[in-house]
């Protein structure tokens, strides 16, 4: 599969949605068991040890996506800017984001039983079986894993394409002090030379025996 295949990118998304979800519900789950929330019992190893690799891994994935969604639409667009947004947007627009919500959460609990269990094995030594490693009740865990997974994927939605806008106006900010053309894939600046004027602009100037500053043109 092409590292930059529209593909490629709505897997970097939904890896890096898992892992980010993970990494905020999985601590707040432990949390709430602990304070009793949940009514009593063990749910956790009382342990968030894997919450900063899980959270420095999704955005890792993160930063994987953007790269290879911006070289999609560079590509896409011939690096024309309108054309380039909306190349932005096609891969992973409201509709796409939306069905690619359940492979994440399917993701994101994958990876809690991967992550929960090696905590285990780090810390206590051994794994310590049942549902301790949902950090609570089964319901309530599925719940608030599933309502962070959905809230992560729609404000990293949201956010990327505010982000891609930015990017671009700055992008056309910055072209419109250069001599970039659509098609160019290189930028030249402009080149400021300057001369001195050719006429007496100032007659008390000449007089004093040195040399005028020179005039600037472009």
């Amino acid at each position: 599969m092409p590292v930059f295949s529209e593909r490629a990118i709505r897997g970097w998304f939904c890896v890096a949605v898992a892992f980010i979800a993970l990494a905020v519900a999985d601590p707040l789950t432990e949390w709430a068991s602990n304070r009793g929330l949940f009514g009593p019992g063990e749910f956790t190893d009382h342990s968030n040890a894997d919450a900063l690799p899980v959270l420095l891994a999704g955005l890792l994935f993160a930063a994987f996506h953007l790269a290879a969604r911006g070289r999609y639409a560079a590509r896409a667009s011939e690096y024309e800017s309108r054309r380039w947004f909306a190349a932005w947007g096609r891969v992973l627009d409201r509709g796409t984001v939306m069905r690619l919500l359940p492979r994440a959460f399917a993701l994101q609990i994958a990876a809690l039983w991967i992550a929960e269990t090696l905590e285990q094995f780090i810390v206590v030594g051994h794994g310590l079986g049942g549902i301790v490693w949902l950090g609570a009740p089964i319901v309530a865990a599925i719940v608030l894993h599933a309502a962070f997974c959905l809230t992560v994927g729609l404000v990293a939605a949201l956010g990327i394409r505010a982000f891609a806008s930015t990017a671009l106006r700055v992008a056309c900010f910055v072209a419109a002090f250069t001599t970039l053309s659509p098609g160019e894939t290189k930028s030249t600046f402009r080149r400021r030379s300057f001369s001195p004027a050719r006429r007496m602009a100032a007659p008390l100037v000449c007089r004093i025996g040195e040399r005028a500053p020179p005039f600037a043109t472009v």
